[in-house]
């Protein structure tokens, strides 16, 4: 019914020529004379257009008035309804504009897109990468599971070979491989799509809000003298050489008696962020030290820190308030190889170094995985490959049970057929629709 436009909304009201920009007068059906915009429309005649239906595109002037009244008076006419989140997406797979729900999926991650690197692997995954190796799987797990059944069928009949099983053992051995190297990824892809996070961690007035705001380029976090302003999480969106960021500022590190509930209960959970991020950033005040030891709570968390040193960086801040010249021997017996930085958050100086350090974090943390090469993207996918390796491994328990191996080949195909759509597509659906926007 998109034609509908045409005969009761433009001037003139005749159909244009297909994917052909033409301008009209756009008024209100009830009132002809009522011209709400002028602006260019478009017809995409079905099966030739995104959805694989006629579609119409107006390309209006974006005041609120003119959209409101142009929404208003589609919803005048019969059959016409506002889009839910990804109503034209899904009337596409319905209409078979996509291979499987892995490309769906990568239409919503590339609205969301937010860097470069985010664009990169919505890219790769819509250009059908994910999808082909898992259909490749599928696929060989299917031509194994039949020479199994052929043998449980007709083997006394056409007398196959009984050591089909010894055949097709090595066949599946190399997929279960190939799915324990792509579940290794350490959850990269899905890092990827929702953004790395970076906790800023240090005893109070260390400096983590002056750096947030600093790195974030505004206000977002207070900073004031008095010690623990900061209580719960504070998070901003950067990013950082066409990666995706969440910094966090998190409340100050410290011990005492005379810490009342909320500031315990922001710095339990402030080291569980600190535990739990992607890449930490730990501040020390460097104006405080006096080239001998850290103050015992920068211990404490120095402590933490070596319990699990990778992806640190240690952050020497207020190098602008330091008298004197810096011990870096001292700092060295105490941060021992942890890398290192010193800045000062307020003037600035140091912070493109610390950025040019951080950037490193972050693309060694991304090191032996191209974003040219398919990678997982939502957890949907991990628990469909973690069932089809729980069924590949009772294959290998059963290969010598000709039936049974046969049924768990049967089931470790259909859950990566589940990650694509090829079965109980209906039941996913609802997931999958949930990341879109409006309309699209």
């Amino acid at each position: 019914q998109a034609t509908k436009i045409f005969s009761t909304m433009t001037i003139p009201a005749t159909i244009p020529d297909p994917r052909k920009a033409t301008l009209r007068s756009i008024v209100n059906p009830k009132d002809q004379k009522d011209i709400i915009d002028k602006g260019i429309v478009i017809f995409y005649p079905g099966p030739h257009s995104y959805t694989g239906e006629d579609v119409v595109e107006l390309q209006v002037h974006g005041s609120i008035a003119v959209i409101r009244d142009i929404l208003a008076s589609l919803q005048k006419l019969d059959g016409f309804l506002p889009a839910e989140p990804g109503d034209f997406t899904k009337r596409a797979w319905f209409n078979s504009k996509f291979r499987d729900l892995t490309q769906l999926e990568a239409v919503a991650d590339l609205l969301r897109a937010e860097t470069a690197a985010q664009r990169r692997q919505a890219q790769s995954q819509l250009s059908g990468q994910l999808g082909d190796l898992y259909h490749r799987w599928s696929t060989e797990l299917h031509t194994c599971l039949a020479h199994l059944e052929a043998l449980v069928d007709f083997g006394d009949d056409e007398h196959l070979s009984a050591d089909i099983p010894q055949k097709v053992t090595p066949r599946v051995r190399a997929i279960f491989e190939e799915i324990k190297t792509h579940l290794g990824d350490r959850h990269r892809g899905e890092i990827l799509r929702n953004g790395v996070t970076v906790c800023l961690a240090g005893r109070p007035n260390a400096g983590k809000s002056s750096l947030l705001n600093s790195l974030s380029q505004k206000d977002v976090s207070i900073v004031s003298p008095e010690a623990g302003t900061t209580r719960d999480i504070v998070e901003v969106r950067l990013d950082l050489a066409g990666f995706p960021l969440i910094l966090q500022d998190t409340a100050g590190v410290r011990q005492g008696p005379e810490l009342g509930f909320v500031e315990r209960e922001g710095i339990s959970r402030a080291l569980s962020n600190f535990k739990n991020a992607n890449i930490r950033l730990i501040l020390f005040d460097l104006s405080e030290f006096d080239g001998s030891r850290l103050h015992p709570d920068d211990e404490s968390l120095l402590a933490v820190v070596n319990e699990s040193p990778d992806n640190c960086l240690i952050v020497l801040n207020k190098a602008d308030l330091k008298a004197g010249n810096i011990d870096a021997p001292a700092l060295s017996r105490l941060f021992g190889n942890l890398p290192r930085v010193t800045i000062s958050a307020k003037s600035g100086d140091g912070v493109p170094n610390l950025l040019n350090n951080l950037e490193t974090l972050v693309k060694n943390f991304f090191e032996g995985s191209s974003l040219e090469e398919p990678m997982m993207t939502r957890q949907r996918h991990r628990q469909g490959l973690l069932d089809c390796q729980d069924a590949l491994r009772r294959y290998f328990d059963s290969e010598n049970m000709v039936e049974l191996a046969a049924e768990e080949l049967r089931l470790a195909s259909r859950c990566i057929q589940r990650i694509t759509g090829r079965v109980d597509v209906e039941q996913i659906l609802d997931i999958v629709f949930r990341d879109f926007c409006i309309g699209k």
